[in-house]
């Protein structure tokens, strides 16, 4: 079973069909495909600041077509069943979704988790990977606070053999410090989830790698690790728990009423249990357990609902929780390479092209762990973010973002 890597494991097999079918290669508008681009920090590009989100709901035919969409799958879903038919990727029997725009904003909801709960809109779950849009906004945070340097190596705040080959910050932010070990670490999912109310240290969960890193600034490789250094310098410049800082930079100024940072946080109901056939042991308020959790911690261990997502996505990448300049940083791939084809990745950021979701290039990341999928997408140009929750894994979220930009449009 997969585990961190799914946090790229968006299905966009349709999309990207066409991506070649046109002939097309990863056009994102905000991308510098070179490997030396100067600090974007320190240059005078900047994001433009979104307006402030909209009071009001979006206009009534629209939110009625947002809430069909997700009907529709569930109902497909339950029909099939019904029939006693395999279960296909692209339905689901439970999801959640929110949008967020200058123009105003929606959330709903459909189906039900496998505990047979129903959702709501407020309904909790993890989030995976797109934890690490928060970990990379605190980083930059803390060096728009002149605390730490984005261009010295992480062995300068970190003593931790996997940051002994001379990478620096900003290149763990964006996947070219060397490190890898993805597939070791979905191999212990085994080991982590033996023992499903244990707490995992980064340190102990790091362990499990036992390779050297490469040298830095080669393509970028996606691999967790980076963002389990990274929390732990989050931790060790802060010189306070990771969720302490993250509520205190970024959550509470931000206006997030319902994210919490696993395990330092525990989700407050409703939350959306996980599929019982995952066997990740009883219930512990954690989601999907305290071991998956505090195993993923700066990488993939926060847990949110649908609205408080989409309104993170509005004020991160809409320059209203970090610095204009900062905002921009996170938006600028500086490598040739994509981090897998079709999708660049910045600092914390996937940078998608327009034809994955049929609308403008947008940005934002996809998140899983086992029992959930995530997806947060954000187009700067229309300021506009979506997020989508799914308490299942191996379906498509991917096609559900594509339906309801297709509503949006």
């Amino acid at each position: 079973m997969e585990w961190f890597s799914r946090g790229i494991a968006v299905r966009l097999a349709a999309a990207l069909t066409l991506v070649v079918a046109v002939g097309c290669t990863a056009g994102h508008k905000m991308v510098a495909p070179t490997p030396d681009v100067p600090d974007p920090s320190a240059s005078s590009t900047t994001a433009p600041r979104f307006p402030d989100p909209g009071k009001d709901p979006l206009p009534a035919e629209k939110v009625a077509a947002l809430q069909a969409v997700l009907d529709g799958l569930v109902a497909e879903d339950a029909q099939l069943k019904r029939g006693g038919f395999p279960d296909p990727p692209d339905v689901v029997s439970g999801v959640t979704a929110a949008v967020l725009s200058d123009r105003g904003s929606w959330s709903g909801a459909a189906g039900r988790c496998d505990d047979g709960s129903p959702l709501t809109p407020s309904t909790m779950m993890a989030i995976g990977s797109i934890s690490k849009t928060f970990t990379a906004a605190e980083v930059l945070h803390l060096a728009g606070e002149g605390k730490l340097d984005l261009e010295a190596p992480l062995s300068k705040y970190l003593h931790h053999r996997l940051a002994g080959n001379g990478a620096t910050v900003r290149q763990a932010l964006n996947m070219t410090s060397g490190v890898s070990g993805e597939a070791e670490l979905d191999a212990a999912l085994s080991q982590v989830s033996a023992d499903p109310e244990r707490h995992w240290t980064p340190q102990q969960t790091l362990s499990v790698l036992k390779g050297r890193p490469a040298r830095p600034g080669g393509r970028p490789v996606y691999s967790s690790a980076n963002y389990l250094l990274l929390g732990m310098l989050v931790e060790q410049v802060s010189r306070q728990p990771l969720a302490a800082a993250l509520r205190a930079d970024l959550i509470k100024p931000a206006g997030l009423v319902r994210v919490a940072v696993q395990d330092g946080e525990r989700p407050t109901p409703p939350l959306a249990a996980p599929p019982r056939r995952l066997e990740l042991g009883s219930a512990d308020g954690y989601l999907p357990s305290r071991a998956v959790a505090s195993a993923g911690f700066s990488a993939a261990g926060m847990a949110a609902d649908a609205p408080s997502l989409a309104r993170w996505g509005y004020q991160l990448y809409g320059a209203r929780v970090l610095s204009a300049d900062l905002s921009h940083a996170m938006v600028v791939q500086q490598s040739a390479d994509d981090i897998e084809f079709g999708t660049g990745y910045g600092l914390g950021t996937m940078l998608f092209h327009h034809l994955q979701f049929g609308i403008a290039d947008s940005v934002g990341h996809s998140g899983a762990t086992p029992g959930y999928l995530a997806l947060l997408t954000v187009v700067p140009e229309r300021h506009l973010s979506v997020a989508v929750l799914v308490p299942d894994e191996d379906k498509d979220i991917g096609s559900i973002m594509r339906k309801l930009f297709a509503v949006l449009r």
